[in-house]
């Protein structure tokens, strides 16, 4: 057995000690309705409500437009999902350095919203795996570029807006593919056009967001 040494100074976890406070689920949810954090966990709602809704008919979308087989869908989520994380491994510190944490989100949305329209007017293998991979890149550059914005900003209260973070994706992932099925029962269009809405509602919402605000006040 291997005895770790304790990574803070005393100083440190009394400091923590002294700042900690008993709560609960309901009283952490009430405390996120405050201004000065209730618009960085609409984002956070918004984000995983309009990816959820997206991705969830993604199969029924390719079989039902273009007639893709169970192979040819599984090469393309495959071969999406492996340059998504490649280039997330290989790119994503460098452009937190030169964009910053805020613009690379709003850029992810902006490419996001464009290839998710761009989505219903395609129509060959091809362009379907191209359009597909720069959707899956932009999903997989946003919600770390978002994660670790609010972490940043979060200072001593980390646990809180974890927690939260935790919560309100959750609840978007609950929602969205539950929206996504009901609208394309209507037409197969509408839950991309309505990711593609939701992706510039967010958008907006990282526009006018005051992130020295928040940052901040979550700092003292």
């Amino acid at each position: 057995m291997f005895i770790l040494k304790e990574s803070l100074t005393k100083e440190q976890l009394a400091e923590i000690s002294a700042n900690a406070k008993q709560t609960n689920f309901f009283s952490d949810l009430k405390r996120s309705l405050n201004p000065i954090y209730i618009i960085a966990f609409i984002l956070v709602f918004v984000l995983a409500f309009g990816l959820s809704a997206y991705e969830t008919v993604f199969s029924l979308f390719s079989d039902h437009k273009f007639g893709f087989t169970p192979k040819d869908i599984a090469l393309i989520i495959t071969i999406s999902s492996i340059f998504g994380v490649v280039v997330q491994i290989l790119l994503f510190g460098k452009m937190v350095d030169k964009l910053g944490e805020k613009k690379l989100i709003q850029l992810c949305l902006i490419i996001g919203a464009i290839f998710a329209v761009v989505s219903t007017v395609i129509s060959s293998f091809l362009a379907v795996l191209v359009v597909t991979c720069f959707i899956f890149l932009a999903f997989d550059l946003l919600r770390p570029a978002l994660t670790t914005f609010l972490s940043r900003a979060a200072g001593k209260e980390q646990g809180f807006v974890a927690g939260m973070n935790s919560t309100y994706t959750s609840l978007g992932n609950i929602v969205g593919p539950a929206i996504g099925g009901i609208l394309f029962d209507v037409n197969i269009h509408y839950p991309y056009l309505f990711a593609a809405v939701i992706m510039v509602v967010g958008l907006s919402i990282s526009v006018i967001w005051k992130e020295k605000r928040l940052t901040q006040t979550l700092a003292e």
